[in-house]
């Protein structure tokens, strides 16, 4: 585990081949601190903060993207995507996204093939959505 901390993009790209798999974000962002942190679970996490913010703050106020270690996660999301309240869409090279239309703050992504799903979070409804719909949910050193 890992806990939360100013990271660079190089270090976040580091951790990715340490653990052997992509770590998706947002792409570069000016005047912004990355905060990585990584759980017991293997959940890995970049939050964007202002520079006025504490690293590990416990404020839900900040775009986050988690990228989880999911088998089949393609396969875990089309499922999902059948339940009632569930709402979904096609992403950006050929990948499923969904999101709880009592959460639309948090959408879930994945890709045909992928063992990893992608967490995408920001405070604003349908920010999220718009995101994930724009192609800049990337692997980090992409």
């Amino acid at each position: 585990p890992i806990a939360p901390v100013a990271a660079t993009p190089g270090r976040i790209r580091d951790l990715s081949v340490e653990v052997g798999r992509p770590i998706y974000w947002l792409g570069p962002r000016d005047n912004t601190v990355y905060e990585l942190q990584r759980t017991s679970q293997d959940r890995i996490y970049v939050r964007y903060l202002p520079p006025t913010a504490n690293v590990g703050t416990k404020q839900a106020a900040y775009a986050l993207v988690g990228t989880y270690p999911v088998p089949k996660a393609y396969d875990v999301l089309k499922g999902l995507a059948k339940s009632s309240g569930e709402t979904s869409f096609v992403a950006p090279k050929g990948g499923i996204a969904v999101y709880s239309n009592s959460r639309p703050t948090n959408v879930y992504l994945a890709y045909p093939g992928s063992d990893v799903q992608i967490e995408v979070y920001d405070p604003t409804p349908g920010n999220a959505r718009t995101l994930v719909a724009s192609g800049r949910v990337v692997p980090v050193g992409s």
